[in-house]
């Protein structure tokens, strides 16, 4: 389990410096705008949020920015990885990609780690960071006034195309996997195209992956309360980012999910507490057991 944890804090941190970087390199005369814009849009995988030419600030979105805020989920609230100057780090990339879904995302995330956590003192920290992110970003931007017309009346229109074809058999079932909305087969509101081409019945399945997930925390949270709620956060981020994009049902966030479902299972599954010792002096997750048989404690 540490070393899922250690692996997505890397990850993240440094995806965090490179956009940093790249986003330095004009300032400091490598290259210019220009040319970061002219090479990245030559990849659907890159969405801009200003010109060059309108001599603004041109951050922009990939869809990999998303494990900035697993790990900075994680650099938070997981007690035996926690760096507040890392997480302000990886913050400020994520601010700076303007992207409202992952920055209103990982605020209420931390506001519902706040709700879920078993000691006051984080509660009170989380909901304040919650806060305070929440502001900090809808504030930058407002400032910078990214432009969005295309994508908000692209969702508008979606959203109008699913009403028009409201039945009581597509709410329970669906239209089918395979249907089409409008002309095309994916949208941004993931939970929507959800109930067009499964019904509540789907939206009930990819429901229970995050069910599952607060079971196995309401289980191992005495014995693992921050490592437990930094995975169970985890989770709870990607369920708040597919709603204005298609994370959960594609590999980046479905991998996330599973990955929690496997890590608090294994936290549930093996007590690394051994006998005579108390429960509140094991602060380490638990290695797997030796093939013998004997169980190896940290």
């Amino acid at each position: 389990v540490d070393v899922v944890v250690k692996l997505v804090i890397v990850c993240g941190v440094l995806q965090a410096i490179a956009y940093l970087v790249l986003l330095a390199a004009p300032i400091i005369g490598i290259v210019s705008y220009a040319d970061i814009y002219n090479t990245l849009r030559e990849s659907d995988e890159f969405i801009f949020r200003h010109d060059p030419s309108e001599g603004a600030f041109i951050g922009f979105f990939y869809k990999g920015a998303f494990h900035l805020c697993v790990a900075a989920v994680f650099l938070v609230i997981d007690d035996a990885r926690r760096n507040y100057w890392l997480a302000l780090v990886v913050m400020v990339a994520i601010a700076l990609t303007l992207t409202r879904g992952l920055m209103v995302g990982l605020a209420l995330t931390l506001v519902v780690g706040a709700v879920v956590a078993p000691k006051r003192h984080t509660m009170v920290v989380l909901s304040a960071l919650g806060v305070i992110l929440m502001v900090g970003f809808g504030s930058l931007d407002l400032l910078t006034l990214a432009s969005r017309p295309t994508s908000d009346s692209v969702r508008l229109d979606d959203l109008q195309l699913i009403w028009e074809q409201v039945s009581l058999e597509m709410l329970l079932l669906g239209n089918g996997i395979g249907s089409t909305i409008g002309s095309r087969e994916r949208i941004e509101m993931t939970y929507l195209e959800i109930l067009f081409k499964q019904g509540l019945l789907g939206l009930a399945f990819w429901g229970s992956l995050l069910a599952y997930n607060f079971m196995n925390y309401w289980r191992v949270r005495s014995r693992y309360p921050k490592r437990a709620l930094a995975l169970l956060s985890a989770s709870v981020f990607v369920y708040f980012a597919t709603a204005t994009n298609t994370f959960l049902t594609g590999s980046i966030g479905m991998s996330i999910v599973l990955l929690v479902a496997v890590s608090l299972g294994v936290l549930h599954r093996y007590d690394p507490t051994p006998l005579g010792v108390p429960e509140s002096s094991q602060t380490d997750p638990p290695r797997v057991p030796a093939e013998g048989g004997s169980r190896a404690t940290t």
